[in-house]
């Protein structure tokens, strides 16, 4: 293991693992994983470049306003001006403090959204997966790798499936490649990286495919690093207002300095022998730096950072710094599908089947029983896709489409692969002769009956239990314990669905109701609710008469739910076929729509072309989008929006292309807890930005004119004004005003006093079924 020139691809796939003392199932102890830690160091691959105090105190010893402050603090001290000194110095000090904090805070939190770009990896340690930050993998660590995943280290795999890299940029490989587990023979041809067909190398994707491989180098040691390839993730700092404002404040310091200038050459020979010589300098000076081009840019940075940092403790990694500004102007919410407002992304939380409870970790691993579990699932639910074609009704159990896609997912597994050889035979809906819906399904050969429903109901009517895989008389304290532990879930706050199974003798579709009457316990599984905040909490937050809100509806029920009082009051319904309809599709600043798009009717791709035409159109209509609840494989109408919000559990955000997820200007996750969208909701709540620094621009210029009258009128009215009351002017008073401006809800309601009236906000209601 210490010689990193060992040729792997020669070694088997067992040989590979046991050179590295690791075990393919259960992966490194977490002891010999700190000890490589120390030795290899960390996987730097990605470097992310800091921004040091001291770049930072460079910028303000350079800066026009500092040095000017630093002209008007010495003269004061040549004159004697105790007191002005002390003031001036007070100023000073307070001023530069103020800059350098919010450019630090700044810093930090550009440094956090650069980090965040440093993919992740799916590791096995200690018998647990866990996903890790590539950086902190070593040597002997059991990857796995899906469809998506950028190769964190080089790698050499132990196990695959349909497994197609690229390896273009790294290896001399510009065509995709497949990988397999096999060793190579130890050939001349096989010498060169590009010919390695069971080595993976750092910054390769994964086309297609899953597998399994052991880190063989990382850091200096990888391929990439030995070519020189290493990714620069540079923090960005500074927005597009900030640059703005600070090109506008040199402008406007140059005239006042300019002006000062004027005003001394005027008051040394126009009023000769009438004022001091310092006096009059230090007065222009006090004036031209207490001005609005040292004020502007500082009160743009003080906004910038505030917004900043309350998106990032929203857990919003900022990976742009025209992200806050941008969330405070969007002018329009783009809701992926309505479902999403009434529901939040659930998860499997426990699993009791074959007499045995899998919880935790365990859930993110493929699992023969729970996989079994999941497919009875799927089918009674009416989830199920591919060659289980199920068209029913599946609002009975309505966590549970979610939930099955989201074990599959973190399993790396797929639900057409469980039901490709299930046929389905027949249904019997809940009825008065009828107490569980049960469905009949071919498979096999055999014929299965499985019914779902609540925990107490589906043991009423079972007879037998599978403990390990045999039937067992399920007794009367065993049936306590089953409904005891249900019970106590549901108390957590999870959806308990239980489920029951049997293969009937017959396919008489006559008998489906008498089948449960001798059915097995097959298990329980316990849904969870997801923590992530809910799409329809920033919906009510973000509603306006500034705003639109626009969201895609895949049912006519969900368009009905979304235009009804619950959710977007008075919004129009709209059906959209084709592309005539989305263009004939009224959007406007102030006006809610829901688009109800009848996907089971058209070709797969044809919803998300026409989802892509609609967002493009809102986004002429009302300008800056902001995107909301929509997933990560929805990226193309994703990307139309200027500030794209993804509303993911964390979770989410790893398999997901890097081109898709690093687009992203905000990516706003999930910390764990039932939190509302928190600061996020404020910033798109605040839609006074842009008039609210309209106001302050112009008080402030108002303010800089009654300064220069003041400062003309001290040549006539002698004697003269103290110096420092331009600076407290200045700084003291209109920065006071200012922040009063930028912040008081007070104003912000003043700048809204013109709303419109009812009826202009008022949308006609169309149903969806007269358009149909």
């Amino acid at each position: 293991m210490d010689n990193h020139d060992v040729s792997w691809q020669y070694l088997s796939a067992t040989e590979t693992v046991e050179a590295f003392s690791t075990n393919d199932a259960r992966g490194l102890k977490g002891s010999a994983a700190s000890h490589r830690l120390v030795k290899f160091g960390s996987n730097r691959l990605w470097n992310v470049d800091r921004v040091s105090l001291r770049s930072i105190a460079v910028k303000y010893l350079l800066d026009g306003a500092f040095i000017f402050l630093l002209a008007d603090l010495l003269c004061a001290a040549f004159v004697g001006f105790d007191l002005q000194f002390t003031l001036i110095l007070a100023l000073t000090v307070a001023f530069v403090a103020f800059r350098v904090v919010c450019d630090v805070i700044l810093a930090r939190f550009a440094r956090k959204g650069a980090e965040s770009l440093v993919p992740e990896a799916l590791v096995i340690r200690e018998g647990r997966t866990k996903t890790l930050a590539a950086t902190e993998l070593v040597p002997g660590d059991i990857v796995i790798l899906g469809e998506g995943d950028l190769v964190p280290a080089d790698l050499r795999v132990i196990s695959a499936q349909s497994l197609v890299v690229s390896e273009k940029g790294v290896t001399d490989n510009d065509l995709p490649v497949e990988k397999t587990a096999d060793a190579l023979l130890r050939r001349p041809s096989t010498s060169e990286p590009e010919n390695m067909s069971n080595m993976l190398f750092a910054f390769s994707y994964v086309l297609s495919g899953t597998c399994r491989a052991v880190v063989t180098a990382t850091g200096d040691y990888t391929l990439a690093a030995k070519k020189g390839i290493q990714k620069n993730l540079d923090p960005k700092v500074e927005s597009v207002r900030m640059k703005k404002a600070e090109r506008v404040a040199a402008l406007s310091s140059s005239v006042l300095m300019a002006a000062a200038l004027i005003y001394v050459f005027i008051g040394l020979f126009a009023f000769r022998g009438k004022f001091g010589v310092t006096s009059i300098f230090l007065g222009a000076l006090s004036f031209a730096v207490a001005g609005y081009g040292t004020l502007w840019p500082s009160l743009v940075l003080y906004a910038h950072s505030r917004r900043t940092a309350r998106l990032f403790r929203a857990a919003a990694m900022v990976r742009d710094p025209d992200a806050p500004d941008v969330a405070e102007e969007c002018a329009a919410l783009v809701v992926r599908d309505v479902s999403a407002l009434a529901d939040d992304k659930p998860t499997i939380s426990v699993v009791v089947t074959c007499g045995r409870v899998i919880e935790g970790e365990a859930l993110d691993r493929p699992d023969a029983d729970v996989n079994e579990f999941v497919k009875m699932l799927a089918v009674v639910s009416g989830t199920a896709h591919g060659a289980l074609a199920v068209s029913a009704d599946a609002s009975t159990f309505p966590l549970a489409d979610g939930a099955v896609r989201d074990h599959l997912r973190r399993t790396k597994g797929k639900l057409s692969a469980l039901t490709e050889n299930v046929r389905l035979a027949g249904r019997a809906a809940k009825s008065a002769d009828n107490a569980l819906e049960t469905v009949m399904y071919a498979e096999g050969g055999e014929y299965h009956a499985v019914c779902a429903g609540d925990i107490d109901r589906i043991l009423a009517v079972c007879r037998t239990v599978i403990l390990d895989g045999f039937e067992e008389t399920l007794s009367r304290e065993r049936r306590e314990q089953y409904s005891a532990m249900a019970h106590g879930l549901e108390e957590k706050g999870c959806r308990v669905i239980a489920l029951s199974h049997r293969v009937p003798p017959t396919s008489n579709f006559d008998h489906l109701s008498v089948i449960q009457h001798s059915m097995g316990f097959a298990g329980f599984v316990a849904v969870m609710p997801s923590a992530a905040p809910r799409t329809r909490e920033l919906v009510e937050a973000f509603s306006s008469p500034e705003r639109s809100i626009l969201c895609f509806a895949s049912r006519r029920s969900d368009a009905c739910f979304a235009a009804s009082g619950d959710a977007l009051d008075g919004a129009a319904i709209y059906t959209v076929r084709n592309v005539r309809d989305a263009n004939a599709v009224p959007l406007e600043k102030g006006k809610n729509a829901v688009v109800f798009i009848p996907d089971d009717l058209m070709p797969p791709d044809e919803g998300t072309r026409l989802r892509l035409i609609l967002t493009r159109r809102l986004r002429k209509a009302v300008g800056d989008i902001v995107c909301a609840g929509s997933a990560l494989a929805d990226g193309a109408f994703v990307r139309e929006a200027k500030l794209r919000i993804l509303l993911e559990s964390p979770e989410r955000l790893r398999p997901a292309p890097y081109s898709i997820s690093n687009s992203a200007h905000a990516i706003l996750v999930s910390d764990g807890a039932a939190l509302p969208c928190g600061a996020s909701v404020e910033l798109l709540r605040s839609s006074n930005a842009d008039k609210r620094f309209a106001l302050i621009r112009k008080y402030l210029i108002g303010s800089q004119i009654a300064r220069a009258a003041l400062l003309v009128a001290t040549l006539f009215l002698p004697p003269v004004i103290p110096a420092v009351t331009y600076l407290l002017w200045g700084f003291v008073v209109d920065g006071a005003v200012s922040l009063f401006f930028m912040f008081s809800k007070g104003v912000g309601d003043y700048l809204d006093k013109s709303k419109k009236t009812p009826d202009e906000n008022a949308a006609k209601v169309s149903d969806p079924t007269d358009e149909a």
